[in-house]
């Protein structure tokens, strides 16, 4: 069976970067009182709870990724 933690550590990894440049967006439609700021700002709420919700459930185990987990994690990201 295929160890899911570590994959699921680094998809959290990127779901938090990538929400974080969403931020981006946001503050320059907020500054140019653009409304769809509120659409970013909530995008980006919700990616980053998800990325942190995989970051902390898989921080455990330390185990090194296999080409069997490689493979799989290109293909999810």
């Amino acid at each position: 069976m295929i160890d899911l933690r570590p994959i699921f550590l680094v998809l959290g990894l990127l779901l938090t970067t990538l929400g974080a440049g969403m931020l981006l967006p946001a503050l320059v439609d907020a500054a140019s009182h653009n409304p769809d700021w509120i659409v970013f700002l909530a995008s980006a709420t919700a990616t980053i709870f998800i990325g942190i919700s995989l970051i902390l459930t898989n921080r455990s185990g330390g185990s090194e990724i296999n080409v069997r987990q490689a493979f799989l994690l290109t293909t999810l990201s």
